[in-house]
C-alpha cells in the first residue's frame, strides 16, 4: 500500500525539524562550568568517560541528520522526477523495499514527539544552570549554588529525562513503521537486522549508563550541598518522571 504523496511531503518538515531538535538535544553549551576548570587534570577515567560521551554525542547527531537527509533525498526522486531520480532510489533502497510505502506513521509521530518535547526539556535545562551545564554533574548554577526553581523544582535530573525522550524517540522514528530503513528494506538483510540490534543495544546501554549517574550524581550533591540537598529532595522525590519515578 503507497502513501498518499501530499502527505509524504509534509513528512519533509517534521523530518528536519526532528533532525534539529535532535542536534540541540545532543550538543550542550560549550562553556566549561567553573568548577571544572579549577580542578585538578581529569583521571584516565574521568576522560575516558568524558570521551566516550562526546563520541555517543557525535554518533547519535550523525544518525539523525543522515537518517533525515537520506529519507528527505528519497522522497523528493519519487515525487519529483528526474534524470538522476533512478539512482537515488536506487542508492537509498533495496529490491525488497518498498519506498512508496514511506510515511509519517502514527509510530514515527510518537517518537518525533518524544524528540522535540525531550530537545525542550534539555534547552530549559541548559538555560536554567548557564554556564553551569556539565555532561558531569548537573544543578549547579553560575554561582555554585544548588539549583532547585524551573525544571528541577519537578524532577531532579530532568536533563537526564529529556535525553532518555529523545533517545526512545529517535529510535522510533529511524526504526518505526513508515521509515526510511524500515520501508526501503534495509532492514531485511542480515546485515541491516544485525546494524538495528546493535543501534538498539547503544541506545539502552546509554540510557542504562545516565540512571547509575543520576544515582552517582545524587550521592555527590548530597555529599556537597548536606542539608540543603535533603530538603530540595524531600520536595522533589522523583528523579526522572514526575509522579512516577
Amino acid at each position: 500500500m503507497s502513501a498518499t504523496p501530499g502527505l509524504t511531503l509534509k513528512k519533509i518538515p517534521l523530518l528536519l525539524v526532528w533532525a534539529y531538535a535532535g542536534q540541540i538535544a545532543y550538543t550542550p553549551p560549550a562553556t566549561t562550568p567553573e568548577y571544572e576548570t579549577n580542578q585538578p587534570p581529569a583521571s584516565p577515567m574521568r576522560w575516558l568517560a568524558n570521551a566516550c560521551d562526546q563520541f555517543v554525542n557525535v554518533t547519535h547527531m550523525f544518525g539523525i541528520w543522515t537518517t533525515a537527509l537520506c529519507e528527505l533525498a528519497l522522497i523528493c526522486a519519487m515525487h519529483f522526477p528526474s534524470t538522476s531520480s533512478g539512482r537515488i532510489v536506487a542508492l537509498f533502497s533495496t529490491p525488497a523495499g518498498a519506498p512508496t510505502r514511506i510515511h509519517s506513521s502514527d509510530i514515527f509521530l510518537l517518537g518525533w514527539m518524544l524528540t522535540v518535547a525531550g530537545a525542550l526539556v534539555r534547552v530549559r535545562c541548559y538555560r536554567v544552570l548557564g554556564r553551569q551545564f556539565s555532561r558531569c554533574r548537573s544543578a549547579h548554577d553560575e554561582k555554585h549554588r544548588l539549583v532547585m526553581h524551573g525544571p528541577y523544582g519537578v524532577v531532579r535530573h530532568p536533563a537526564y529525562t529529556g535525553a532518555i525522550l529523545v533517545s526512545f524517540g529517535e529510535l522510533l522514528v529511524e526504526l518505526g513503521s513508515g521509515s526510511w530503513l524500515r520501508e526501503a528494506g534495509l532492514l531485511q538483510s542480515s546485515a541491516g537486522w544485525l546494524l538495528e540490534q546493535l543501534w538498539i543495544t547503544q541506545h539502552l546501554v546509554m540510557i542504562a549508563l545516565l540512571v547509575r549517574r543520576m544515582w552517582k550524581e545524587d550521592e555527590e550533591l548530597r555529599a556537597e550541598f548536606g542539608r540543603q540537598w535533603v530538603e530540595w529532595s524531600k520536595r522533589t522525590p522523583l528523579r526522572l518522571v514526575s509522579y512516577v519515578f
